[in-house]
């Protein structure tokens, strides 16, 4: 999947406004792994994308 990098921004917007991965993606921003406890919890940020456990996740205005 190919996206424009105007997309990408677009959607780092939205991650820092969605309830869902706000904290998360801010987190990602200072650090390389998101700690749930004593656990690592599997999500990544690549070209301002948030992805969990490899796929990609889509904030609340973009989902079905």
């Amino acid at each position: 999947m190919h996206m424009d990098p105007f997309a990408h921004y677009a959607y780092r917007e939205a991650y820092l406004e969605d309830e869902d991965f706000k904290e998360v993606y801010q987190q990602l921003q200072n650090q390389s792994h998101v700690h749930d406890g004593d656990n690592i919890v599997d999500y990544h940020v690549q070209d301002y994308l948030l992805y969990r456990m490899d796929k990609v996740c889509v904030h609340k205005g973009e989902r079905l």
